[in-house]
């Protein structure tokens, strides 16, 4: 892949808003959505092109994520006294403390893990393959990805539900990029939660955001 991939969306519509608004996007073709700094060689161009796989990227750290219109994708700008009062590890303990309240009110049991990335290496080349500060796993198992991108006008946090098996992401990485073991343990939440309705959690997430105190503004538009 010689050419760089295009952003996943124009971020700097976000930068232009002085306050603090959540986004619920929906992805009709899948793609791959490199991190920031990844190396687009990490990705298999020959399967990408059989599947039809188009391939994004981020403006948050980390490795790539396979997106596909099944998986629940949020992105929070904060702003104000959100984005000075949260660092890199506390916006992100914001962020998937939310989702766990949410996947609690349907019973499922979460825990949001604390502290440094583990198998950071695998991380950096596929998002579900490390656990990161306010991500969520189900019985070890990781069904949350949370990457951030911080400028002076405030701090954008992007997670993703996996819906569909992220682990289906090795059929899109290169034979030369390093291996990912940690990839295995990543799942569907459908997997660790059969039946679970994923629309009511998204619905009841956005509630959880809309009454945490903060004045967050529900808007698909700015992240289109």
């Amino acid at each position: 892949m010689t050419a760089r991939p295009a952003s996943l969306f124009d971020v700097e519509r976000l930068r232009k808003l002085e306050h603090t608004t959540l986004g619920v996007l929906r992805q009709d073709d899948p793609v791959v959505v490199l991190g920031a700094r990844q190396s687009a060689g990490d990705l298999h161009d020959v399967a990408l092109h059989r599947d039809g796989v188009g391939v994004r990227r981020r403006h948050g750290g980390g490795g790539a994520v396979l997106l596909r219109p099944a998986d629940r994708w949020v992105e929070l700008w904060l702003r104000g006294a959100l984005a000075r009062d949260h660092d890199v590890r506390s916006s992100a303990y914001l962020v998937g403390d939310w989702w766990r309240t949410a996947l609690a009110t349907h019973g499922v049991d979460a825990a949001m893990h604390r502290g440094a990335v583990v198998d950071a290496r695998q991380g950096a080349i596929a998002c579900f393959a490390g656990v990161g500060p306010g991500e969520l796993t189900v019985n070890g198992r990781k069904v949350l990805g949370i990457s951030q991108w911080r400028v002076r006008e405030g701090a954008l946090v992007s997670s993703v539900l996996a819906v569909e098996d992220p682990g289906d992401l090795c059929l899109y990485l290169s034979p030369a990029a390093p291996k990912v073991p940690g990839l295995r343990r990543a799942a569907s939440i459908l997997s660790v939660a059969p039946g679970l309705a994923v629309d009511d959690v998204l619905t009841t997430f956005v509630e959880v955001v809309s009454t945490s105190g903060a004045t967050i503004a529900v808007d698909v538009q700015p992240f289109s």
